[in-house]
């Protein structure tokens, strides 16, 4: 017989986290309180959980604090909010100021703005449901990020480096990401191999930019 009794745990994690176009890259250590709620309403499904975690991350341009809160009532369904506090280095592409929502930020741009970058801080309120499926070796996700950020700075436009687009101050930002992986290697329930394209719709409210990008994604959890 399967105990509903939750149990509770602490997870220790680190990510690194880089891409290209733009390049970058993002070292984030955390720990998160996770309780579980219970047996899943399927034996091949993990237990459902409540997670309130904290992190830490640090790339040459920025660090980043996070508290979050995420929730997973069954396996197809997660719910993250998510508060950030970022602390510009005022180099290596962050934080530029940008004179308009039309501005150009291409490489070209952004390498002409060089040593123009803020030392200021910054901060973003985020909510994130996640959808996703699994057949077989395949797996569909698709997340949906709903943030609004406020920069220290006169602006009045801000190149936010994450999403790679102009942000006004006390924008709204609103990005989907539909991803179809491949899971080529698995040890255990975490340690996996995924690799696959995804496609992203992105706009920004005030500047009322719109971008889609096509790309592809590979994830490796060693342990």
């Amino acid at each position: 017989e399967t105990s509903t009794t939750p149990t509770r745990e602490v997870i220790v994690q680190t990510d690194l986290i880089a891409r290209a176009n733009p390049s970058g890259i993002l070292l984030q250590v955390g720990a998160l309180h996770r309780s579980r709620l219970g047996a899943p309403p399927r034996v091949d499904w993990p237990a459902p959980y409540l997670d309130i975690g904290v992190a830490t991350g640090l790339n040459p341009a920025y660090a980043q604090g996070t508290l979050d809160v995420e929730w997973m009532p069954i396996a197809p369904f997660i719910l993250r909010l998510q508060g950030d506090l970022f602390g510009y280095f005022g180099a290596n592409g962050a934080l530029l100021e940008m004179p308009n929502g039309q501005a150009a930020f291409g490489a070209k741009e952004l390498n002409a703005l060089s040593g123009h970058e803020r030392t200021k801080l910054g901060e973003r309120i985020m909510i994130q449901p996640t959808l996703r499926l699994k057949f077989g070796p395949f797996i569909v996700r698709n997340q949906t990020d709903l943030a609004w950020y406020r920069f220290g700075g006169s602006g009045p436009y801000f190149y936010e480096w994450e999403y790679d687009v102009l942000l006004k101050n006390g924008d709204g930002l609103f990005a989907n990401r539909t991803a179809i992986l491949v899971q080529l290697w698995a040890r255990g329930n975490d340690a996996l191999l995924l690799l696959g394209p995804y496609y992203e719709l992105r706009r920004s409210f005030a500047a009322e930019l719109q971008r889609q990008r096509f790309g592809g994604i590979a994830f490796f959890c060693p342990t």
